[in-house]
């Protein structure tokens, strides 16, 4: 493990420790210069940090997170259902984290298509791509995917990397125009056939997976899925519908953990 790393994990350790939570006034002084010394010696090849207990680097401006305990269930879940070999398509990678997982795991004759439509946000994932030997096994595209291909609106914070950007509107967000295509196209054209699915796009799945249909009854790939429950009902939408549609096309499923989120695997019966 690097100092850099090693500095890392001792200061989440101290941070969170029940018997130092009096301490927290000396944790804001020294907040500070923690963060100077991460991005001044992290931000060139980054900083390791484990995630489903897979360690991979990532830049010092998300290495402040505590990853050992961030969806562990989820991360954990999606590493053991990936193979070597594997064609890994992820719907809102974000800053690539499940990306970096499925890398680790797939191994250099696997390859994953990330997307990713926030340009900022695009920049981190790319970065994270390069500095853990994924981009030559790795497809970043700048777009959207929904039920059907054409335009639509996007909203997001435009100079941060914030998880709820997306097609779902956001009190206070920004709105611009986004390409919009459909995994079945995507898979078609690339011709790319996915062995797994990883889709987390804040409320915005169903549509995703509509077109993804004719992909999911002709090639039965393995899904990670994020379902969010709240954002969802404002659409009239409920997990279980999802869930039986996914039955319906003859697909099993286990919920492996809720938070705000819940976090299915599903697999072809």
């Amino acid at each position: 493990m690097s100092a850099l790393s090693s500095l890392r994990k001792a200061a989440q350790t101290i941070r969170h420790a029940p018997v130092l939570r009096s301490a927290t006034p000396l944790w804001s002084a020294l907040r500070r210069p923690y963060l100077w010394i991460l991005n001044r010696l992290g931000s060139r090849l980054g900083i390791a940090v484990a995630i489903g207990g897979i360690e991979v680097r990532i830049h010092p401006d998300f290495a402040t997170q505590g990853w050992e305990s961030v969806e562990v269930e989820s991360y954990r879940a999606f590493a053991a259902m990936l193979r070597a070999g594997d064609v890994v398509y992820d719907v809102g990678a974000h800053i690539g984290t499940y990306t970096l997982v499925a890398l680790q795991r797939i191994g250099p004759d696997g390859r994953v298509i990330a997307y990713e439509p926030h340009a900022f946000t695009r920049s981190y994932l790319e970065r994270h791509v390069e500095w853990n030997g994924g981009a030559g096994r790795t497809l970043i595209r700048g777009v959207c995917c929904g039920a059907s291909a054409g335009r639509a609106k996007f909203y997001s914070v435009p100079n941060r990397a914030e998880g709820m950007n997306g097609l779902v509107p956001v009190e206070g967000f920004g709105e611009s125009i986004i390409e919009l295509v459909t995994l079945d196209l995507e898979v078609s054209s690339f011709e790319a056939i996915p062995n797994v699915i990883k889709i987390d796009v804040e409320g915005a799945e169903w549509e995703v997976l509509k077109g993804a249909e004719q992909t999911l009854l002709e090639f039965r790939p393995r899904i990670a899925l994020s379902l969010h429950p709240e954002v969802l009902k404002a659409q009239g939408i409920s997990p279980e519908h999802i869930l039986e549609w996914l039955a319906a096309l003859g697909y099993g499923h286990e919920i492996v953990s809720v938070d705000h989120e819940v976090h299915v695997i599903a697999a072809a019966t």
